[in-house]
C-alpha cells in the first residue's frame, strides 16, 4: 500500500492493481480531503477515475527525447508512467506531494524533498545528453521522472538554487532553434510587462539551451489550468471557462496579447497555470508563462522569406487568436506595445546571435528582419484596432 502526501500530512492510501490489461491505482482512504490535488477533488464521488488521471500525468512523457535510453538507464523493460511515479515516490519540482511505500521504511518530508535537500541527479547525463547510463537501480531520488514536455532537459541545483536546463529539437534542417527563440519571447515579455519566467540563453557542455529559475518553492506550488477544466469535454476548455473558474482575468488577457504578439502555436492548458499555497490551497496568483519555444517563426526557413503576415497568419493558425487579443485589448495594453515598439532594436543584441550562432548558423539576418517584422505588424495590428490589410513594416 502507498501514501499520497502533502508535505508530511497523508492525504490517502492507495493500492496499485492489474486491471483490464492495464495497470492503475484504487484510493482505499482519502484522509485530508482539502489537501487532494486540484484534479483529484474537482469532481465530488469521482475522485477514483481523477487520480488515475493525476497520477499518470505525473509521469515523464512516453513522448520525451531520450525515452528508450531513461527507462533503460533505470532498468525498466517498458514504459508504466505509475512505476516510473513510484520509482521516483512521486517527487516533483512542481508542489509538495510524494509518495511512500508503507512497506518501506518510514521517510520524512523534510529528508526527502526537493526544494531543501542537495541532490545531484544523475538522471542528468541521460535526460538532457541522451547518453546510454545504466543506473543499476540505485536513484535514490529525481526531479526528472515527473518532468513534462518533450524536449531535452534537466533540473540543476546551482548555489542553494534551482534551474531547468532546457535544450531544443534535433535531426532536421531548421532545428534547435527553440532556446533562442524562448530568449527572445522573454525579452518581448518583459517589455510588455508580462510575468513571464527568465530565460538565460547559454551553451552548457556543447550544447544550446536556456537556463531558468524555478518558480515554485516550498511554500508556492504550480497547479496547471486542465486540473480546473477535466470535468469537461476538451472541446468546451476555452480561456472563459478559467478565467469564471478561477478569475484571473487580467492575467489571462496579458497572456492572451503575448500569445498573439509572439504568434505562440504551443498555449495549451498544460503549459500555463496558477499557484496556490500548498497548505490551504488558496489561489496566490497567475503562474509566470513559459514554454515559448515555438513561437517567432521558429520553423521557418530563409527560403520561406518574405513572408505576407496576413496570408501566412490565416494560413497557419486561423482568425481566433487575432480576435481574441483584439477583443481584450485594453489602454494597459495599448501603453505596453508603445513600450514594446520603441524598444524593438534591444532584442537581437550581438551576445545573444554570438551564443546563438556559435555551433552553427540558427538565426540568420534575414529571419532577424522578418521576427521584428512579424512583431511590428502585430502590434500595429492591434492598436489600429480592427482587422487590417496586410501593410509591410519592412517598408518604413
Amino acid at each position: 500500500m502507498f501514501l499520497l502526501k502533502s508535505k508530511d500530512k497523508a492525504v490517502l492510501t492507495f493500492t496499485k492493481e492489474f486491471f483490464e490489461g492495464e495497470y492503475s491505482v484504487k484510493i482505499n482512504e482519502i484522509l485530508e480531503p482539502k489537501l487532494l490535488p486540484a484534479l483529484v477533488k474537482l469532481v465530488p464521488g469521482k475522485e477514483q477515475i481523477y487520480f488515475n488521471m493525476w497520477i499518470k500525468n505525473r509521469s515523464i512523457s512516453i513522448n520525451r527525447y531520450y525515452i528508450k535510453e531513461i527507462l533503460r538507464a533505470l532498468g525498466f523493460d517498458r514504459y508504466d508512467p505509475i512505476d516510473l511515479v513510484l520509482y521516483a515516490k512521486g517527487l516533483s519540482l512542481n508542489d509538495t506531494y510524494w509518495i511512500q511505500d508503507t512497506g518501506k521504511s518510514e521517510l520524512s518530508w523534510e529528508a526527502i524533498n526537493l526544494y531543501q535537500n542537495t541532490f545531484k541527479d544523475s538522471l542528468e547525463y541521460v535526460t538532457f545528453f541522451g547518453h546510454s547510463k545504466s543506473l543499476g537501480g540505485k536513484l535514490q531520488s529525481s526531479a526528472e521522472l515527473t518532468l513534462g514536455g518533450m524536449l531535452p532537459k534537466c533540473w540543476r541545483r546551482e548555489d542553494g538554487r534551482t534551474y531547468l536546463y532546457k535544450r531544443g529539437t534535433s535531426e532536421y534542417a531548421n532545428a534547435g532553434r527553440e532556446p533562442v527563440i524562448e530568449a527572445i519571447a522573454y525579452k518581448i515579455g518583459k517589455l510588455l510587462g508580462v510575468n513571464i519566467a527568465e530565460q538565460q540563453l547559454l551553451h552548457y557542455e556543447g550544447y544550446l539551451c536556456t537556463k531558468s529559475n524555478n518558480f515554485t518553492t516550498i511554500s508556492s506550488s504550480f497547479v496547471p489550468a486542465y486540473e480546473y477544466l477535466k470535468d469537461l469535454e476538451p472541446k468546451l476548455w476555452s480561456y472563459d471557462m478559467i478565467s469564471d473558474r478561477l478569475g484571473l482575468v487580467e492575467e489571462l488577457d496579458d497572456m492572451i496579447v503575448f500569445d498573439y504578439i509572439i504568434n505562440n502555436t504551443d498555449r495549451h492548458f498544460a503549459n500555463f497555470g496558477v499557484l496556490i499555497e500548498p497548505d490551504t490551497h488558496v489561489i496566490t496568483g497567475f503562474a509566470p508563462l513559459f514554454d515559448h519555444g515555438y513561437s517567432l517563426l521558429h520553423n521557418t526557413m530563409d527560403s520561406d522569406y518574405p513572408i505576407n503576415q496576413e496570408e501566412w497568419y490565416s494560413r497557419i493558425i486561423g482568425p481566433s487568436s487575432r480576435e481574441r487579443a483584439k477583443s481584450v485589448f485594453s489602454p494597459k495594453h495599448r501603453e505596453s506595445v508603445h513600450n514594446l515598439l520603441a524598444d524593438l532594436d534591444t532584442l537581437f543584441t550581438e551576445d545573444l546571435l554570438r551564443i546563438a550562432n556559435k555551433e552553427r548558423l540558427l538565426i540568420s539576418e534575414y529571419m532577424v528582419q522578418e521576427i521584428l517584422a512579424m512583431v511590428k505588424w502585430r502590434c500595429m495590428d492591434l492598436l489600429k484596432g480592427r482587422i487590417m490589410p496586410w501593410d509591410d513594416p519592412r517598408a518604413d
